[in-house]
């Protein structure tokens, strides 16, 4: 074999190997799925303030903290990671635990919850009442965060069950099969030029909690409403109540939504 064989045979055996090399993994025991979980991977949390953010939770019902801390703090500091790595919250736990550093805090903020320095928290219940607390533990926060939540989710549930319902005009075909049922239901008779009907109509909707939950509340337009079924049961102008209370019907023009809730428990 001569030299210029030797050479070129020499190259091709380097040139492969480099090839080779570049393209096997750099652990090929590591599969596709394990690199992409290690990379996805992200730490735990606090939520950062904002006021859209805390205007959210008030809108939610749900309880959340406002946390005043500096990075000059190391209690503050503390607490963060052991509310971080606190394994009976989750993440969506966490995202109602507000992080508000008191340095570039609102001053209306401030004033509102009369906090005068950083390592102070403010409970909200959901409801729309606060408390300021001064020297919270993060179990304080943890208990806060998950027992409120839990008497709010308990609440609603007994509010759900126990809520009649109040709708829209049903068909005719289904107004009288919910006659024909025997179940309770009101017919309110309204105008949407009538200012009255507008208002009740609001304070309704606002008060179904306080329908009892065998009783059903349907509003039904004046102007377009069946011309029999107005006759039917005396209806001869807007801001009527039509009860039927298991067995007879009953005519109330003009009552006020404290009269109209009161008449059907």
């Amino acid at each position: 074999m001569s030299k210029d064989t030797l050479l070129i045979a020499g190259l091709a055996l380097v040139v492969g190997i480099g090839i080779g090399r570049a393209s096997a993994p750099a652990n090929p025991s590591t599969s596709i799925a394990e690199i992409t979980s290690i990379q996805t991977v992200s730490a735990a949390t606090l939520a950062e303030y904002s006021e859209n953010a805390v205007n959210a939770l008030d809108a939610s019902g749900e309880p959340y903290a406002l946390f005043f801390h500096s990075e000059s703090c190391a209690t503050c500091r503390s607490k963060e990671a052991n509310l971080t790595a606190e394994p009976r919250l989750s993440q969506l736990d966490r995202d109602r635990i507000i992080k508000v550093p008191y340095e570039q805090a609102p001053t209306a903020l401030l004033q509102k919850h009369g906090i005068t320095k950083y390592d102070q928290f403010v409970f909200c219940d959901g409801s729309g009442e606060c408390e300021t607390k001064k020297g919270a533990t993060a179990e304080d926060i943890t208990t806060h965060i998950k027992a409120d939540k839990m008497m709010n989710d308990s609440m609603n549930d007994d509010q759900t069950s126990a809520a009649g319902s109040y709708e829209a005009y049903p068909s005719s075909a289904e107004l009288a099969a919910l006659a024909a049922s025997g179940d309770k239901f009101t017919m309110f008779f309204h105008s949407k030029t009538c200012a009255t009907c507008r208002r009740m109509d609001g304070e309704i909707s606002e008060r179904v909690s306080e329908i009892p939950a065998d009783h059903t509340i349907v509003k039904i337009d004046y102007e377009t409403a069946d011309r029999d079924l107005l006759k039917e049961h005396g209806v001869t102008k807007y801001h009527t109540f039509v009860t039927f209370d298991g067995s007879a019907y009953e005519t109330n023009p003009g009552l006020s939504t404290d009269q109209l809730l009161a008449s059907i428990q």
